[in-house]
Order: C-alpha cells, then structure tokens, then sequence
C-alpha cells in the first residue's frame, strides 16, 4: 500500500502571461509601428507629388491649359530664378510667358522661386539658363497639407488605439498575475498536497 497519497488537484495555474505578451506586443510594436507607418507614408505621399518633374531649360515638359504652375528651387537658384525678366517659360507656339512672384514658401528645403499659368495644352521649355528646378501646379502644393495629414492622423490613431489596447491587456494580465500568485500562495500554505 502506497503511504504517500498526493491530492490530484494540482496547484493553481499561473494566469495572465498570454494577455501580458499581447499588451506588450501592443504597447512597444504595434502602437509605435503605426505612428512610425503613418510619418512615413505622409512624407513619402508629399514628396512624391513633388519629386517627379525636376526640369531643367534643356527639358521640356507637357503641361495642362490655363493652370498655374510654381516652380520650387534651393534657396540660390530661387535667388536667381525669381521674377526676373529673363526667365520665363515658352508655351507651344514659342510664346514667352514671364514668371511672376510666387509665394515665397519653404517646402522640401525648396523655395517657391517664382510661378507662371499655362496658356495652351501641350511642350513647354522653361526658360531661365541652367536652373535646375521642379514644377509643381499650384492646386498639388496647396493640397500637400491633405496628402501630409491624412496619414500622419491616421498614423496617431491606430498608435492611440493600439496604445490603450495593450496598456488595458497588460493591467488585466498584472491583475491576473498577482490574483493567481495569491492563490498558488495559499494553496502552497494549505498544507497541499496532503500527504499522510
């Protein structure tokens, strides 16, 4: 006959590590990889409206009728760009339209050097040296904060959400952790398993 006779109910099981990896998944991954997602889509989003299109006098491009058009330069070569009577852009028909004064703006460590609005449909050659440049219309740089925010806000969201979800899943698993702690701890001072 067997003298040591072991309870078969076991001691309590530790509960809450599943709900603490996910809140901590949550919290550290999850929450900060959203706002870094939507940063970055934002930024990518406002620069590629603008990237495409660096033009140079040598390059001609294809514009809309009767659209505004800003041309974006660094700081020197948008000193040299300017309103000045020398630079201007040839419609199709080799028409000279002046640029005029533009903003003045700072997007993309560019200025906003000078703009001029399209006559016709069709090539044009801007006309200004050697002045390396983007082009831009001006309704795409007026809806750069849309292109930019939305993201970004978005971004700030689902970091929000899933910030609180993990930080509720880590407090209701620390809950957890120490209820069952508890009761192992009782169990263990119950005298169990018992044994005779």
């Amino acid at each position: 006959m067997n003298d040591h006779y072991v309870d078969p109910a076991g001691p309590p099981r530790t509960r809450g590590w599943w709900p603490l990896g996910i809140g901590l998944v949550c919290l550290l991954i999850l929450a900060p990889g959203c706002l870094g997602l939507g940063i970055w889509t934002g930024v990518r989003s406002g620069l590629d409206a603008l990237q495409h299109g660096r033009w140079t006098a040598s390059a001609p491009q294809r514009l809309e009728a009767s659209t505004r058009y800003v041309l974006l330069a660094s700081r020197g070569t948008a000193d040299q760009i300017g309103a000045g009577a020398r630079c201007g852009a040839l419609d199709p028909s080799g028409q000279f339209i002046r640029f005029v004064s533009s903003s003045g703006s700072t997007i993309d460590d560019d200025t906003e050097a000078a703009a001029f609005t399209s006559t016709t449909a069709g090539s044009y050659r801007l006309d200004c040296g050697d002045a390396s440049f983007r082009v831009a219309t001006q309704s795409r740089i007026d809806g750069l904060g849309h292109d930019i925010g939305i993201p970004v806000l978005l971004g700030f969201a689902g970091a929000a959400v899933f910030g609180l979800l993990g930080l509720a899943l880590v407090i209701f698993a620390i809950v957890r952790l120490v209820s069952s702690s508890g009761e192992r701890r009782r169990w263990t001072q119950s005298g169990a398993p018992n044994q005779w």
